[in-house]
C-alpha cells in the first residue's frame, strides 16, 4: 500500500522535475516540494503526555522495514511515530524510504515525526551512496533534485524530540548528548545547517554513549565528535528532568540499553545482519522492543 503511493509520487515528482528543468519559471515542482515540506520546520517537537510512542531508529534505505511499520502502526489511534533519522545512504531504496517517511507526514502530521540524522547531510550522501541513489533514480535531473528538494528538505527536519508527563520527560535524538552542560530548549534556538559545524548540532547528531566511560573522550567518528560516559548522562538527566534517553546511530541487534535502563538505542535496518526493531514506550514510560521482521 505504501510502495504504491510512493511510486506514484516518484512519478509525479520526475514529471514535474522534467518541466522544471526545461523551464525554470514552470513552478509545479516547487509547489509539490513546498505541500510536501509543509509539515515541518520545527528544530524541537514537543508532545504532552502522549499515551503511546513508537521509535524507529536508522532505516537506511530499507523500505522493507517501513512498510511492516506501516502496516503494523497507520491504523493505529492515539500513538506518535518518532523517526530518529538516517533513512537514506547504504540500502537498496533509499529515495523511496525518505518519500515514504514523507509521504506519512503529510498524511499524518500529527502523528509523525521526523527527526535529522548525521547522514542527512550532503557531504555523507557523497560518499555513502545516497547522490548514486538519485542518479540511478532521476538521471541527469539528480543534481537539481538534491539541490531543489532534498536540501530544503534537510534543513527543515527537526533536531530532537521531548515528551512531558509533569516531572518526567523523554528526549529523543538521532546521536547522543553534547558533552558540555546545555538545556534541552536551546535547541529551539540553533539555527540549520546544511553540514554543520555548530558544535551543539554536531554533537546532537554524531555523539555515542559508552557506559565504560567516566566523563567523555574524543570518538573516531572525527573531529568534534564524542563519546560521553556515566558523568555526563547523569548531568543531563538531572538538570533537563529526562527519565529516558532514546537515540539510534550504532547498529545494535534491535534494541540496547545502557545506564541501569536509561538510555536506549534502537536500529531498524535489516541490512546489517541483524533483526530491525522499534521502541514501545507507553503513557507509565515502560519500554518495549519489538522487532520488525
Amino acid at each position: 500500500m505504501l510502495e504504491e503511493k510512493v511510486q506514484e509520487l516518484i512519478s509525479k515528482l520526475k514529471h514535474s522535475l522534467e518541466e522544471y528543468w526545461e523551464d525554470s519559471q514552470n513552478l509545479k515542482f516547487i509547489k509539490m516540494r513546498d505541500e510536501l515540506l509543509s509539515p515541518l520546520g520545527y528544530m524541537l517537537v514537543r508532545a504532552i503526555k502522549p499515551r503511546k510512542i513508537v521509535f524507529v531508529g536508522d532505516l537506511h534505505g530499507d523500505f522493507e522495514s517501513l512498510e511492516k511499520i506501516y502496516e503494523k502502526y497507520s491504523e493505529e489511534k492515539d500513538i506518535l511515530i518518532v523517526f530518529l533519522g538516517d533513512y537514506v545512504d547504504r540500502g537498496p531504496k533509499q529515495l523511496e524510504t525518505l518519500l515514504g517517511v514523507l509521504l506519512w507526514k503529510l498524511e499524518n502530521p500529527e502523528k509523525i515525526v521526523m527527526l535529522r540524522g548525521n547522514h542527512e547531510t550532503p557531504s555523507m550522501n557523497m560518499y555513502y551512496g545516497f547522490m548514486a541513489a538519485l542518479r540511478n533514480n532521476l538521471g541527469e535531473l539528480y543534481s537539481i533534485f538534491y539541490r531543489d528538494f532534498v536540501e530544503p528538505l534537510y534543513l527543515k527536519l527537526s533536531i530532537a524530540f521531548l515528551a512531558d508527563w509533569d516531572d518526567s520527560r523523554i528526549f529523543a535524538v538521532h546521536g547522543g548528548i553534547p558533552v558540555e552542560p546545555f538545556r534541552i530548549e536551546d535547541i529551539e534556538e540553533l539555527e540549520p545547517e546544511l553540514d554543520p559545524d555548530d558544535p551543539i548540532l554536531m554533537q546532537l547528531l554524531w555523539n555515542d554513549p559508552n557506559d565504560r566511560v567516566e566523563k567523555y573522550r574524543s570518538s573516531f567518528r572525527g573531529p568534534g565528535v564524542y563519546v560521553f560516559g556515566r558523568e555526563v548522562f547523569e548531568r543531563f538527566v538531572k538538570e533537563n528532568k529526562v527519565k529516558l534517553v532514546v537515540r539510534a546511530h550504532e547498529p545494535v541487534y534491535g534494541v540496547s540499553t545502557m545506564f541501569e535502563g536509561r538510555l536506549y538505542t534502537v536500529f531498524t535496518c535489516r541490512f546489517y545482519r541483524i533483526r530491525p526493531a522499534v521502541l514501545e514506550v507507553d503513557e507509565n514510560l515502560s519500554p518495549k522492543s519489538v522487532f520488525i521482521d
